[in-house]
């Protein structure tokens, strides 16, 4: 059963001079080590074993604290930039990397993007529901058209054959390669500037030639995009903006 974290740390705070990381719930399983997880709302949650006490758990997160707490860090920013849109006038959208302004007319029945801006139907504004499924709507409409081109551009550019190649709703994969050869892409990442999207499909183009992501794979990846790395990095600390 779960449990909460108790008062178990007197000794740990009397060494280290600090308070002690606080965990938010504890897991018993049967299992050998112990599993640290920071959850999306910055909660600790701790696997581990059925025997284990309470304080070996804390001491064992204790010796973690470095990554607890530049984890915690890095989720409570990304959450505070994670965007609170109402879907009104004035609030602008991703697309393609940049932030497009909403504007509100009478002139259409659902969403356009004309002009370097989005207009929604003046009926729809602030309503979430419709105004968000009409984003959602626009975005895959834009990934098969965009995408589903570009991945068969860029395999013919590097000699590769794909299988199909399909637009997912996927929230937090951005894409997959199966063993067959289809290829499925999230819509999430139409928001992104194109050289990112880019290297999303070279990464599930790679998985053609290696089914993992072993040291192998990264020199295929390498090969086939030589500054792979700086795209990667973008990924890892803008992923949290690619969504409505």
């Amino acid at each position: 059963m779960p449990e909460k974290s108790g008062k178990h740390t007197t000794n740990n705070r009397k060494s280290s001079g600090k308070e002690p990381i606080h965990i938010d719930q504890i897991i018993r399983t049967r299992r050998r080590s112990v599993g640290l997880k920071i959850t999306e709302d910055a909660r600790l949650i701790v696997r581990a074993p059925l025997r284990m006490s309470l304080a070996g758990i804390q001491s064992i997160v204790e010796k973690k604290r470095n990554w607890v707490e530049k984890k915690t860090d890095e989720i409570k920013r990304r959450n505070r930039e994670k965007p609170q849109r109402r879907f009104v006038r004035g609030e602008t959208f991703p697309y393609r990397g940049k932030q497009i302004p909403l504007r509100v007319t009478d002139k259409y029945q659902g969403l356009v993007l004309k002009d370097s801006m989005f207009f929604i139907s003046e009926k729809f504004e602030g309503n979430r529901v419709v105004a968000e499924k009409l984003f959602e709507d626009f975005y895959i409409g834009e990934a098969r058209r965009i995408l589903v081109k570009r991945t068969a551009e860029i395999a013919r550019s590097l000699g590769l054959k794909t299988g199909k190649v399909r637009i997912s709703r996927a929230k937090k994969r951005f894409g997959s390669c199966s063993s067959s050869g289809n290829i499925n892409l999230s819509w999430r990442i139409i928001l992104a500037p194109p050289e990112i999207s880019d290297y999303v499909i070279v990464h599930e183009l790679a998985h053609l030639v290696e089914q993992n992501h072993s040291k192998s794979f990264w020199r295929v990846v390498g090969k086939m995009m030589p500054d792979y790395e700086r795209r990667k990095k973008w990924i890892r600390e803008n992923s949290h903006l690619l969504k409505i």
